[in-house]
């Protein structure tokens, strides 16, 4: 089995024909120091996996951590970096809770971090945009999606789109498309050049949009299933975030990004060694069982 970017990503092969924007070498140094930093700690580490224990508490849960356990880390490419995290779900909100806690807000990354975003994928940027935006999921969550939600969204504003997953497959985008018909947008157009252009959207809790929506204070709603925000590796942040409260919402990425605990590292970061390993310290055997808010 493949666990790495290395092993299993190329730039003209990642997923069926899609091509990634980013090369898998723009990477590279800081899988290899995350893979050499996890093997100090004895941990196991792969790439792009969800949570293997934890749960993940709702908003202003402050209650004591019930299980600290890390013996294993995960890692996935997000908004031109990675985000390292601990394959336990609790451990990780519990982590972000602390981040929260903290009064100090340094927004000077959001800048730095709009100047290097990209789509994920090579995609057409068609002149076209919308105001209203429903980014659906890959076909392989469409069980975490709330359909109830996108219908609703359907009717409170007959002028809302829905936005293809470029990784869908064919099956899936015709269903799609015979249902919805002439609310589709092609799964070959450029979801971040949409979203930017947009004044409302709703996304899942796997995806890059919200917290990108946030920093940009496009306000947004989350149409994914709150059973299945454990396997989704952004739900530590999403769970923060307030429906249509653009002010709150930048805070709170602003606040995940410019710390140092998060996960959240950049290859143009020139700190980016010292966040993998200020991460590691801060999760690693910290999170002990009975812990208080906000814990560690």
């Amino acid at each position: 089995m493949n666990n790495t970017i290395n092993e299993m990503w190329t730039n003209v092969d990642r997923i069926g024909y899609i091509q990634p924007t980013y090369k898998k070498e723009y990477f590279l140094n800081i899988e290899n120091h995350i893979i050499k930093t996890c093997a100090q700690y004895e941990l196991t580490c792969k790439f792009n996996v969800s949570p293997l224990i934890g749960g993940v508490p709702p908003r202003d849960d402050i209650t004591q951590v019930v299980n600290g356990l890390v013996n294993a880390i995960a890692y996935h490419d997000c908004m031109g970096g990675i985000l390292v995290s601990t394959r336990n779900a609790e451990v990780n909100c519990r982590n972000f809770d602390h981040i929260f806690s903290n009064t100090h807000v340094d927004d000077s990354i959001i800048s730095q971090m709009l100047e290097q975003i990209q789509d994920k994928y090579i995609l057409e940027k068609q002149e076209t945009t919308y105001d209203k935006v429903i980014f659906l999921p890959g076909s392989n969550l469409f069980h975490t999606v709330n359909w109830e939600k996108v219908e609703e969204a359907l009717v409170d504003y007959p002028d809302v789109m829905i936005k293809l997953h470029p990784v869908m497959t064919d099956a899936a985008a015709d269903k799609i498309k015979d249902k919805y018909r002439e609310r589709i947008i092609s799964q070959n157009v450029s979801g971040l050049h949409l979203l930017m252009n947009a004044k409302l959207i709703w996304t899942s809790y796997n995806s890059e949009f919200g917290m990108i929506a946030a920093m940009c204070k496009i306000p947004f709603g989350v149409i994914s299933k709150w059973n299945d925000v454990f396997t989704m590796v952004y739900s530590p942040v999403y769970r923060h975030f307030k429906y249509k409260d653009v002010d709150h919402n930048y805070l709170v990425i602003s606040k995940a990004l410019a710390s140092n605990r998060s996960g959240f590292v950049f290859p143009w970061q020139n700190d980016w060694k010292m966040k993998v390993e200020t991460y590691f310290e801060s999760v690693v055997n910290k999170f002990s069982t009975g812990l208080e808010y906000p814990y560690a």
